[in-house]
């Protein structure tokens, strides 16, 4: 790890000289492309860019980017990486099965048994077969090595490509790319439990179709005007359940946190991510103290878990575009309590994805999840 260059501008040619610059510090020897969906360019001449680069790269388009404590809705990101990223791509999710994607880190990672390996995990956040890759990531590459990463795309446009390598754009597929770096990684959310925990009776991955042998909207519904009040309906549907997601229970007492983003024909709730069917999940809420004060301890855990002495070269941050639109004016709030004495990058991310090199490989919705990257062996 190098360090970042940001270029405000949103422009290709803005991204080309920061790849320029980047690729000739001392070192470099490959490149990490963080950008957003409002910057100004085509996809043609965007792949263009990155067929024509000499070093290894990857990256992906995303709904925002966090550049020294601010966010950014329109700009690019490049980090320069001291090693080469070891790269697997799956072009096609749909495509793909659990079985393949493990074969392929396998067969790409015959030396992955370094201490301190990080790997860096991007997918299209809308994908509805998310839950396959992380399968197949870990089935892959178990605790061998700490991950972190998070879903691309754009919210008005979801069929858009929105990832990418030096071998062109991807829509429906996910990037896996590897490197020896020492790491720590912190997760937390600050959502807290506001039911009692409800049987998911019917789900096909990312959709909701009954709670309680009920129509979920109708249990969800019910148990958010208890809360609050507030009746939710298709027409107000995103503004209420942006504050009220689903938390799937686990064994440890904590949530993996799912996000309701639509209504489907049928009345299901459409989440960011698998819901497993049969399981139990609780509705969530949370205040702006509780959201906040979670930055704060997803940076406490990462520093406790960091192996480096001394600072870290680098804070990568990937939260929840959806924190963002709950949290309003108060989320430059959250920024600043992840703020420290070595710089910090991001990106605003739907979905989440990490472990801590001691647990299951995880995809989290409005939820924080931090890097500390330190220097190569």
């Amino acid at each position: 790890m190098i360090g970042a260059l940001f270029d405000k501008t949103g422009t290709l040619t803005g991204m080309a000289h920061l790849m320029k610059a980047a690729s000739n510090m001392p070192g470099c020897a490959g490149l990490m492309v963080l950008t957003c969906v409002d910057n100004v360019w085509t996809p043609p001449r965007l792949e263009a860019l990155m067929r024509a680069q000499r070093l290894p790269v990857f990256g992906g388009i995303f709904p925002g980017l966090l550049y020294e404590g601010q966010r950014f809705e329109r700009g690019t990101i490049v980090v320069a990486l001291s090693q080469a990223p070891t790269m697997v791509v799956v072009p096609d999710l749909a495509a793909a099965s659990e079985q393949s994607i493990a074969l392929s880190l396998e067969g790409a990672f015959t030396c992955h048994q370094e201490q301190d390996a990080v790997m860096v995990v991007l997918v299209n956040g809308f994908s509805s077969h998310i839950s396959k890759l992380i399968s197949g990531v870990f089935d892959g590459m178990g605790l061998s090595c700490n991950y972190l990463g998070g879903g691309a795309g754009n919210l008005s446009c979801p069929e858009t490509p929105c990832l990418f390598t030096g071998d062109g754009l991807l829509k429906d597929g996910a990037i896996m790319a590897l490197m020896n770096l020492k790491s720590g990684i912190g997760v937390s959310h600050g959502w807290r439990s506001i039911s009692s925990p409800v049987k998911v009776s019917k789900s096909l991955r990312n959709r909701v179709l009954s709670l309680n042998s009920r129509p979920a909207l109708d249990v969800y519904a019910e148990l958010i005007a208890a809360h609050s009040g507030v009746r939710i309906r298709a027409d107000n549907f995103f503004d209420v359940a942006k504050g009220y997601p689903l938390g799937i229970c686990r064994l440890r007492g904590e949530f993996v946190v799912r996000d309701p983003l639509s209504l489907d024909e049928e009345g299901a709730l459409v989440c960011v991510g698998d819901v497993p069917e049969g399981g139990y999940v609780e509705i969530l809420h949370g205040d702006v103290r509780d959201l906040t004060q979670a930055a704060d301890s997803v940076v406490k855990a990462a520093e406790r878990l960091y192996p480096g002495q001394g600072l870290p070269a680098l804070g990568f941050v990937c939260d929840c575009i959806s924190r963002s639109l709950y949290l309003q004016d108060k989320f430059p709030s959250e920024l600043r309590k992840m703020q420290r004495d070595y710089p910090m990058v991001g990106i605003l991310s739907i979905g989440e994805i990490a472990n801590n090199g001691q647990e299951c490989l995880e995809f989290y919705n409005k939820t924080i999840v931090l890097g500390l990257l330190g220097s190569q062996h």
